[in-house]
């Protein structure tokens, strides 16, 4: 596996470093596990560690303690509804550059401005000079009250016309779409935001806010259903550009959140290497996903979905077959000359049963590697979580290729909204007697650090054992 990945190792060493900063000298004993079990790679790892560590520690904002009042370069990178306890406002996320109260000079402050939902709003289409208040919300968490707004001339940004777009898709489905519910499931699988904390609420207690979240999930079926449409009519290459172009143009409209940049990295590889006939193994388009991110914004591991979307998918790459290993003697497989041999009926319970095992596989895989860290953040896991995982991606997927279709063909709209309707109905109305949770005290970091080096160490082990299997097989058939 790590073969296929060799980017695998150097993205663990940059996130090692980068967590020294971060979370101090707790990580040098892992640090020091990963890099003996890739020691091979000893002087690599170790050049990678330091370039995280000090490109980290050139990002991380200095300490604030009170709050400042004074003068503000912002860049905007976000601009979007956002619910809260105390109502709907506008949100601008992005970034102080500069910050200066007339004493010192402070740079590169990750910021959130929240405005009044109604009224008029500065447009996030270029860069401000601020004057304001400056308010700590953590070492690297910072929100600001600007009273004057003035343009930078000549910049310009995309968070604008980002919000625009989804505007737009908005009044689309609600012009379509009269179900309130079912409007609110549809905008977040086409805008990646949700507005109802009601309905957000209802997801998180059954585990599937990562169906709400624009993720791989998504991509891959937005790559899958523009493959089918485009595959017929274009040869391969052609294919491939057409499809890497629009990939790309939904990453835009989408926006660079931890998730989402992961997954058009892991898609727009393979796709440029099918372009100049190479092969990118998913490990090692998911580790170039993590480097390229950390490059870019050092802070974005301090995002609880950053860790949960790459952890995820880890887990889904390196753990899916041997749980469908430990599935199989429940849910067996067949050969293709057996299969063929089935009963009509027998032939549709073998798929139902394939379907089963393969569901299970990767939920057990996406629980293992993630479930530390779920327990660590807060402290419960929902049982009623892994039923619901078995099933509702599959619906919402199937649910998402409709409204793909619904936007070509509007008069599919009244089908998309009966399904949408009835997957709200399955998370309102769920049964409160599977409402159970596997609660934990807490607990330090160092169990999710020591749950990681061991899944990294078994994996390794596991590719040792199948090399020296191979390797004596071919001594004895040679023989």
């Amino acid at each position: 596996m790590f073969k296929k990945a060799p980017l695998f190792p150097h993205a663990l060493t940059a996130l090692l470093g980068n967590g020294l900063v971060l979370m101090g000298p707790s990580l040098i004993p892992l640090a020091v596990g990963i890099i003996y079990l890739f020691r091979r790679r000893f002087w690599t790892l170790i050049l990678t560690g330091i370039c995280a560590f000090f490109w980290t520690h050139l990002a991380l904002p200095v300490v604030v303690e009170t709050q400042l009042t004074g003068m503000a370069y912002f860049k905007p990178t976000f601009v979007k509804k956002n619910a809260s306890p105390f109502g709907i406002n506008t949100l601008y996320a992005g970034t102080i550059t500069h910050f200066y109260d007339g004493e010192r000079l402070l740079k590169n402050l990750p910021c959130y401005i929240y405005r009044p939902l109604y009224g008029n709003h500065p447009k996030a289409d270029t860069d401000y000079i601020l004057e304001g208040r400056l308010i700590p919300k953590g070492r690297t968490h910072f929100v600001f009250k600007p009273k004057k707004w003035k343009k930078v001339k000549r910049t310009h940004r995309l968070a604008q016309m980002r919000y625009d777009w989804k505007k737009n898709v908005r009044l689309y489905l609600k012009r379509h779409v009269k179900d309130r519910k079912a409007f609110d499931l549809l905008t977040s699988l086409a805008t990646g935001d949700l507005e109802d904390r009601s309905l957000k609420f209802e997801f998180g207690r059954l585990s599937l806010n990562h169906i709400l979240a624009v993720s791989g999930f998504h991509f891959s079926l937005l790559a899958l259903f523009l493959y089918i449409l485009f595959a017929r009519f274009l040869p391969i290459k052609s294919s491939s550009i057409v499809l890497l172009a629009l990939l790309t143009l939904f990453f835009v409209y989408m926006g660079p959140t931890p998730s989402i940049s992961r997954a058009w990295i892991g898609l727009a590889l393979p796709l440029i290497g099918r372009l100049f006939g190479r092969e990118c193994s998913p490990l090692n388009a998911l580790s170039f996903g993590c480097l390229f991110s950390l490059a870019i914004n050092p802070l974005i591991t301090t995002h609880l979905g950053f860790a949960l979307s790459y952890l995820a998918t880890w887990g889904l790459i390196s753990f899916t077959p041997d749980m469908e290993r430990l599935i199989n003697p429940l849910l067996p497989t067949r050969r293709r000359d057996e299969a063929l041999k089935l009963s009509f009926v027998d032939k549709h319970l073998y798929l139902i049963a394939t379907f089963l095992r393969k569901t299970l596989a990767i939920n057990a895989a996406v629980t293992l590697t993630t479930l530390p860290l779920i327990l660590f953040m807060f402290g419960k896991f929902p049982y009623i979580g892994i039923v619901y995982n078995l099933f509702y991606p599959l619906a919402v997927s199937f649910c998402l290729v409709l409204l793909l279709a619904a936007l070509l063909c509007p008069y599919l709209f009244p089908l998309v909204t009966f399904w949408a309707k009835f997957l709200t109905r399955l998370v309102t109305y769920a049964p409160k007697s599977l409402d159970f949770y596997l609660y934990t005290p807490p607990f330090s970091i160092h169990i999710v650090l020591i749950s990681l080096f061991v899944t990294i160490l078994y994996l390794t082990k596991k590719e040792e054992n199948s090399d020296n299997s191979s390797f004596y097989g071919d001594r004895s058939s040679v023989g």
